[in-house]
């Protein structure tokens, strides 16, 4: 007979919350370790590069948006619910629900940035143009290291959102 509870004995609700408080400290630390790389890059310092920078730091609010909201967000969205009507437990159901999906589609995002780095690594960039092409340039294997911190992030997300997604699934299949 198996417990519903996870490895730690807690329940599987307390598990869940700590993987995605996990994976938002890990996305806000690492990201910041990102940008911070990237700003230091020589190639930005350049004089028609110094936009890339500016766009970069205009980034850091929405990554600790977004870090708050992989950690937070069934709070945040239950809170958002209650806003509009819900009752406290049907708020937390769809907190909890729109919380999963987000951080799915956070974890597709992470997984683009990922191929990025490791196309811009390798020396193969990513154009998007009338169509989507991908051109020759110089490998920058300094790229490599952010590809390396956001497949660590990408594992956190995904571990947090689309295994357990992935487990019911399989759950109601059989």
């Amino acid at each position: 007979m198996t417990d519903d509870r996870g490895r730690s004995g807690e329940p599987p609700a307390d598990e869940a919350r700590r993987r995605y408080r996990r994976a938002g400290i890990v996305y806000f630390v690492l990201a910041m370790v990102i940008v911070i790389l990237t700003v230091a890059n020589p190639e930005l310092a350049s004089p028609e590069r110094r936009a890339d920078i500016a766009h970069l730091l205009v980034g850091l609010p929405f990554i600790a948006a977004f870090a708050y909201l992989v950690a937070r967000g069934d709070a945040v969205l239950a809170a958002v619910s209650r806003l509009f009507g819900a009752s406290a437990e049907k708020a937390a159901r769809i907190g909890a629900w729109l919380h999963e999906k987000l951080v799915m589609v956070l974890t597709l995002s992470a997984l683009g940035r990922t191929l990025f780095y490791i196309g811009n690594g390798i020396g193969h960039r990513p154009r998007l143009r009338p169509w989507f092409e991908i051109e020759a340039a110089p490998a920058n294997p300094k790229m490599l290291i952010n590809a390396v911190l956001m497949t660590v992030i990408l594992v956190l997300l995904a571990r947090a959102s689309w295994v357990p997604f992935v487990q019911r699934l399989r759950g109601r299949d059989g």
